[in-house]
């Protein structure tokens, strides 16, 4: 719900975007779209109430802004990241690691490509305009690859031949 694209996406309907002072490179880029600049646009909008009204008009405001949404969404769906080390730490493995392997594109339209890897071996990759962005790619694709991989059924175990006594019996 607090994730990067949650609060964007509520930046958006505001339309905070409209009301950004950028510069020339980041507003030939997209800038007032971007959804890390509209995160922290809107996390600064509350931080201002918060100084300039306080803790319970504040609270009224994120009330408003955050209950409706927690029925229909679930905390963290979206934070690939997070969701992939939870799913590792229930089978007791190692945190992932990610890496960058590429970096394409001029500095206003940055292309980064990641890699992210279990216990060495790499489960996933992704793309995006910023290294979290590709980051989180690559942990959605790792956490399909993590998923299927839990949801395989366990190899069954042999049946005794008709010519194999039953084990046990003597």
């Amino acid at each position: 719900m607090v994730c990067e694209e949650g609060l964007a996406r509520i930046a958006r309907e505001l339309g905070i975007g409209a009301g950004l002072r950028l510069g020339r490179g980041e507003e030939r880029s997209g800038g007032r779209e971007k959804s890390r600049l509209l995160s922290d646009a809107l996390e600064a909008c509350i931080a201002a109430l918060y100084l300039d009204a306080g803790s319970e008009i504040t609270l009224g405001v994120c009330r408003a802004l955050f209950e409706a949404r927690l029925e229909h969404e679930a905390p963290g769906a979206r934070d690939f990241k997070t969701r992939v080390q939870e799913a590792l730490q229930q089978r007791g493995q190692k945190p992932p690691s990610y890496a960058l392997l590429n970096l394409t594109g001029p500095e206003h339209v940055r292309r980064f490509e990641v890699s992210v890897s279990v216990d060495g071996d790499e489960v996933g990759r992704g793309e995006g305009r910023s290294k979290l962005e590709a980051e989180q790619a690559a942990a959605e694709r790792a956490l399909i690859k993590l998923e299927s991989v839990a949801d395989a059924p366990e190899p069954a175990a042999p049946e005794p031949s008709p010519d194999e006594p039953a084990s046990g019996a003597g």
